[in-house]
């Protein structure tokens, strides 16, 4: 009977600790792959970022003076879209819009902001999206 005993105990003994080692293989395999997941994400953010970047430095090299800007839009027009969606590579673009402020009570009047905005698509649909602004002072 003792010999039966230990048999039945090493058998138990046995099943928990490869249930056990199927637990922690289990649980590094779904860590491995939400960190996996997560870097892609961060990847993803990390090229609409520069795609906006790279948007701002398209407009910047353009070297467009405020009344050459002024020139391509309607009288009132306050928006208009200064570059169109651009393409960086397969998946990352750029679209750059210009924004005119008119505030006659400060110094200068000749202000506009520069909308830069980048994206992350994987066919038509976008993943993810960064706007990058800057604002142009003029007299």
């Amino acid at each position: 009977q003792s010999v039966s005993n230990r048999k039945g105990f090493t058998m138990l003994f046995t099943l928990v600790m490869v249930s056990i080692m199927a637990t922690v293989a289990m649980s590094l395999f779904s860590t491995t792959n939400t960190q996996m997941m997560i870097a892609g994400n961060n990847r993803r953010i990390a090229q609409a970022k520069l795609a906006a970047c790279s948007g701002l430095n398209h407009f910047i090299a353009l070297d467009l003076s405020y009344n050459e800007l002024r020139q391509l839009v309607e009288p009132g027009e306050v928006l208009f879209e200064a570059i169109p969606e651009t393409s960086l590579s397969t998946h990352t673009y750029y679209q750059v819009a210009v924004r005119f402020l008119s505030t006659p009570s400060h110094t200068y009047s000749e202000k506009y902001v520069v909308e830069s905005t980048g994206f992350y698509k994987k066919g038509d649909k976008v993943i993810s999206t960064h706007v990058s602004k800057a604002l142009y002072l003029g007299r």
